[in-house]
């Protein structure tokens, strides 16, 4: 192998190369770190419809058990000695 000598555009253009490859680094990091985020966000978004959805049904469920308890024969007369 023979030592050619670098011009002084191959020196310019170097620090370029390498500026361009540490730019496409950061941005397939930051790209992967979106998806991950995102990924994140929808499982959050999924699990709070299911909570709605379990809060809804606990609150039906309630408010049955008060109506219930306010019909007929629900609420319980004092004791007579009372």
């Amino acid at each position: 192998m023979t030592d050619a000598p670098i011009s002084p555009r191959t020196r310019q253009s170097r620090p370029l190369e390498e500026r361009m490859e540490s730019l496409e680094t950061r941005v397939a990091f930051q790209e992967k770190t979106i998806d991950e985020l995102n990924e994140a966000i929808t499982a959050q978004w999924d699990e709070m419809e299911k909570l709605r959805i379990t809060i809804a049904r606990l609150s039906q469920q309630v408010r049955d058990v008060e109506n219930a308890m306010d019909g007929p024969g629900g609420a319980e007369p004092p004791p007579p000695h009372y």
